[in-house]
């Protein structure tokens, strides 16, 4: 299951029901914040879209037209 959550609010309320389900991937944007406003602290997983262009291709300048469309 994909949840976006851009306020992090369902994250607070279900993250430790889905934990007992199954792994949870938390992309946490908000870091410390989330962690002071709810008391609960997930890892961030992170994801970084732009990590798949690589400068040394001969394609770079073109996969990096594509990726900002």
């Amino acid at each position: 299951m994909v949840v976006a959550d851009p306020s992090s609010e369902l994250a607070a309320m279900t993250a430790r029901h889905r934990a007992t389900l199954g792994t949870v991937i938390f992309l946490n944007p908000f870091g410390s914040v989330f962690t002071q406003e709810t008391g609960m602290a997930f890892p961030d997983t992170g994801f970084n879209p732009l990590s798949i262009l690589d400068p040394a291709s001969s394609t770079f300048h073109a996969d990096v037209s594509a990726f900002a469309r």
